[in-house]
Order: C-alpha cells, then sequence, then structure tokens
C-alpha cells in the first residue's frame, strides 16, 4: 500500500471505499477483500466486487 491508503478488512472495507470515494480517491477492490456485497450475499468473485465498488462511485 502507498502512502495514505487505508485498508478496510471485511465488511468494514465498504465502508472505507465508501468514505474514500466521497472524498474524490480511488478506491480498488478484489476478492481478498469483503467476501459479502452490500445486500449480504456471497461475492462470487472480483467481478461482482467490481460492480458493488462502482455503485459507490
Amino acid at each position: 500500500m502507498g502512502a495514505g491508503a487505508l485498508r478496510g478488512y471485511g465488511m468494514a472495507t465498504r465502508n472505507v471505499c465508501r468514505r474514500t470515494a466521497t472524498r474524490g480517491h480511488g478506491i480498488r477492490v478484489g476478492i481478498e477483500d469483503p467476501d459479502r456485497l452490500p445486500d449480504g450475499r456471497p461475492a462470487e468473485g472480483n467481478l461482482d466486487l467490481f460492480h458493488a465498488a462502482c455503485d459507490l462511485l
């Protein structure tokens, strides 16, 4: 992680991404981050997480 990078674990990842995006910073997610989508369903892969992250932007 670069200087100033933030990291959330589990479901906290979504809150960190949301807060970071609202401040105009880039975000990145991957399957090693949350294993559940915002609605509680399990993420089947990175594409599911990517779409959930896009909804934050």
